[in-house]
């Protein structure tokens, strides 16, 4: 069925500026030639084109979906105020190809039993612009469409713990009990001596090391015994752990939340820092890695490191951000 309705996305005073390219201005008060219509006629014909859409529609692990309902929407335009606009609606299996005749856009929504809706959208102008794109039929070929199964929306959490160790034995671990697939609240536990091997938990140690005696200095007044190595440890029962993260430029450390290129396999349950890292951390070299906590991947990172002399103890601050999964309902949008 054709409804009418207002123009939406070619503006009125779009019209009015192809017009004056033409020589009109809008101070004057005579009406436009028809040269200058013509110029508008042109642009709203050349504004509706033949759409032809193929391709798959498939879930987050490629995977083809079967009976996706397909709402189909063609706008034509058809004055400089005016659009006509026909609907649709398909069920397809796996694969499809669409062809939508003469229309200055096409919005395909595809729904599924269990899955968020994705919907793509079309134009015969450049994204972004009013300049029509070159030819009659536009055909867009391997078009994929991925639904995402409800809950399983990835998000990041983050989480700052600081963490202790006192050459006493002392020291304190990041409770990671509760990470799951939501946002928890966690804490730092003092302890003396290393947790139990039963305790899933992130915790620091400080070992002896063949480096020289010469403290690095991390503040003005704060320095850590260079002849001291730092270890990260992650222990939770299901093979968790850490991958240094290095960018691909010039092999250096890679920063930012970006996790998707994290690693399926190969986490140590020990991150080691050399004296250098720790060196590093006055000219804000951060030291960034992978993790996997819990069966989640995340990403992390160790902005600071204190050692307090009078106390004996090293303090180390963290920032991490755990892959977690929520429920949404937000429509995934693409343009082309």
């Amino acid at each position: 069925m054709l409804t009418m309705r207002k123009i939406g996305s070619v503006r009125v005073w779009l019209l009015l500026v192809l017009i004056g390219q033409a020589g009109w201005s809008q101070q004057h008060t005579q009406l436009p030639t028809a040269e200058q219509i013509k110029i508008l006629r042109d642009y709203i014909e050349k504004s509706n084109v033949d759409f032809i859409i193929k391709g798959r529609v498939v879930d987050q692990e490629s995977k083809p979906l079967q009976k996706v309902q397909v709402f189909i929407r063609g706008v034509k335009q058809t004055t400089g105020t005016a659009t006509e606009e026909k609907n649709d609606k398909v069920i397809v299996n796996d694969s499809f190809e669409f062809s939508v005749r003469d229309s200055r856009s096409v919005c395909l929504t595809f729904l599924a039993d269990g899955y968020y809706p994705n919907v793509i959208e079309f134009g015969s102008a450049q994204p972004g612009t009013d300049a029509i794109l070159p030819g009659k039929t536009h055909t867009y070929e391997n078009v994929i469409v991925v639904l995402r199964k409800m809950g399983q929306l990835a998000v990041l959490n983050g989480y700052d713990p600081l963490l202790s160790y006192g050459y006493d034995g002392s020291c304190t671990s990041w409770d990671i009990a509760g990470i799951t697939t939501e946002k928890v609240e966690t804490r730092c536990v003092k302890g003396v001596g290393r947790p139990a091997p039963d305790v899933p938990c992130v915790y620091m140690q400080v070992i002896p090391s063949k480096a020289p005696i010469e403290p690095v200095m991390v503040g003005p007044e704060e320095a850590f015994p260079a002849n001291r190595i730092v270890q990260l440890v992650l222990q939770d029962g299901k093979g968790g752990g850490f991958v240094r993260a290095y960018s691909k430029a010039k092999n250096a450390v890679e920063a930012g939340r970006d996790f998707t290129t994290a690693p399926t396999e190969g986490y140590s349950p020990v991150l080691t820092l050399s004296p250098e890292d720790i060196a590093g951390f006055r000219h804000a070299k951060n030291v960034y890695f992978y993790c996997k906590i819990n069966g989640l991947l995340g990403k992390g990172y160790i902005g600071s490191f204190v050692y307090v002399p009078n106390k004996k103890v090293s303090e180390c601050y963290l920032q991490f951000y755990i892959q977690s999964v929520k429920d949404a309902t937000n429509v995934v949008t693409r343009s082309w």
